[in-house]
């Protein structure tokens, strides 16, 4: 996460919320009206970040998503959610 309260306490200014689960949402093209009933949201059971969509399509009632993730590490201390 973004935090400027965290950079205005000497800190870093990315910072990674394990609280926080991966959330994402899917809008579906053919909805027509852009708003956030339009969305699929989508919870995972873990803290990660979706660092950027590559590609997705549907198979049947599935939503195939691929897209790198930055999944929390505890033991680094070194980075930019460091």
């Amino acid at each position: 996460r973004f935090d400027i309260g965290s950079i205005l306490k000497g800190s870093s200014l990315w910072t990674f919320d394990t609280s926080q689960k991966l959330r994402f949402g899917v809008y579906a093209r053919a909805s027509g009206n852009l708003s956030s009933d339009s969305f699929i949201w989508i919870e995972a059971p873990f803290g990660a970040e979706i660092v950027h969509t590559m590609f997705g399509y549907n198979e049947g009632d599935k939503i195939i998503l691929w897209t790198s993730m930055c999944l929390h590490d505890p033991s680094r201390t070194e980075g930019v959610l460091g």
